[in-house]
């Protein structure tokens, strides 16, 4: 009786590289499914700071003397409440810049818009943007 161990030599290696490669690959996959998903976590963070930033600015020019609202459009002079919220809003969001941050009264329709734009990478465009526009009860 004739064994024929000839054929057979090296099965073992390429099955054995062939799982690996399969493994590899697998980890690859979850390595960039992991950076995925912190990409995406990190966006939804700014989103929700942007609207706190939005929303708070809103909250103080409903408080605020209805009269004189102007004050609070950009181009905004340093040390008033919207230049302080300029301020705030490049320190929070990445790559923001204060030329970007725009707040837009309509006095006579008493609408208030706030945009807010920023860029989670400095080669990201167009750039990410927040607007909110709100009319203001009556005082």
């Amino acid at each position: 009786m004739a064994v024929f161990h000839s054929r057979q030599r090296g099965v073992s290696l390429i099955e054995a590289l062939v799982a690996i490669l399969l493994f590899s690959l697998g980890v690859l996959g979850l390595i960039a499914l992991q950076g995925r998903a912190v990409y995406l976590s990190s966006d939804a963070k700014y989103r929700a700071d942007a609207a706190f930033l939005a929303d708070s600015l809103i909250g103080h020019i409903a408080v605020a003397d209805q009269s004189n609202l102007d004050v609070f459009a950009t181009p905004a002079a340093s040390g008033t409440i919207t230049g302080d919220w300029v301020a705030e809003v490049v320190a929070t969001l990445p790559n923001a810049t204060a030329q970007t941050q725009t707040v837009a009264v309509n006095k006579a329709a008493r609408e208030v818009t706030v945009t807010l734009q920023w860029r989670s990478n400095p080669n990201e465009d167009p750039p990410r943007k927040h607007q909110v526009i709100t009319v203001l009860p009556p005082q």
